[in-house]
């Protein structure tokens, strides 16, 4: 009877793992080149500080790494704020696209009072939803401090892209609707030589990545797309309205004076 018992506890642990797994979709069936390219661009302002400690231990070149982590973290938002769908497609884009650009120059304003460099930037990013620049999660890595919470991921990258700097926006697919709801944003951490498999066709993927999540709205799941924004970052000299980002309107209110009123003068 124990035996029994055993058996049934295993066998229906083995069809609820079976059920929550997430069925694997051809690539085909998603990247379909009778969909129309869809573009979405976003563009931010951001000011980003820096210590004086900082800026004497590795430089100012540090203010384009923060800019850019702080741009796409608030591009993010608004991304996850407006529940952005997209229609992934394949119509042949270019593989050779140049991803990450970054223009200006840095001419960081020190402030005396709080110790630290100031940087206005400029981020733009470009969300093309195609099969160029697109991947797929292949494993999770859970957080070492919270349980049930993923920090890294491993993502196949189908086309051996430049991936200097690159972020990457994860998306989950809806095979009823032919559609992919954006759910949040990470970093590529680094890219594993070794695992440049253009000749495992099998596989689907030329090159496998490692990436760091940042902000997600979902728990990522192995088989969820990931796609590779084309950003461009532009350091600016101008002040930046608003205390972190252009999207907070910042409204000023002159101070109106009083004229002194003519008295009459006192008779002598």
């Amino acid at each position: 009877m124990r035996r029994l018992f055993l058996f049934l506890v295993s066998l229906f642990l083995l069809i609820g793992s079976g059920c929550a797994s997430k069925p694997k979709i051809k690539k085909e069936l998603i990247f379909k080149p009778q969909n129309a390219l869809q573009k979405v661009s976003k563009s931010i302002k951001v000011k980003v500080k820096i210590s004086k400690k900082e800026y004497q231990e590795q430089g100012k070149d540090i203010l384009w790494q923060k800019a850019l982590k702080k741009g796409l973290v608030a591009i993010n938002r608004q991304i996850l704020k407006e529940q952005l769908i997209v229609r992934p497609t394949n119509i042949g884009l270019n593989p050779e696209q140049i991803l990450f650009s970054k223009s200006g120059d840095l001419n960081p304003i020190y402030n005396s009072y709080s110790n630290e460099y100031i940087q206005n930037f400029e981020i733009n990013v470009e969300l093309i939803p195609d099969f160029v620049l697109a991947g797929r999660v292949i494993s999770l890595k859970e957080n070492s401090y919270t349980i049930g919470e993923y920090e890294f991921c491993y993502i196949g990258i189908y086309h051996p892209l430049a991936l200097q700097k690159n972020y990457f926006f994860i998306g989950k697919f809806s095979p009823q609707e032919d559609i992919v709801r954006i759910v949040g944003v990470g970093r590529i951490v680094q890219a594993i030589p070794e695992s440049n498999v253009g000749k495992d066709k099998d596989k689907g993927y030329k090159l496998l990545v490692q990436g760091e999540l940042y902000e997600v709205q979902e728990e990522i799941e192995k088989g969820d797309l990931i796609f590779l924004p084309i950003i461009k970052v532009r350091a600016i000299n101008e002040p930046v309205v608003g205390s972190t980002t252009s999207q907070q309107e910042e409204i000023v209110v002159e101070p109106k004076y009083l004229e002194e009123p003519n008295l009459p003068k006192e008779s002598k």
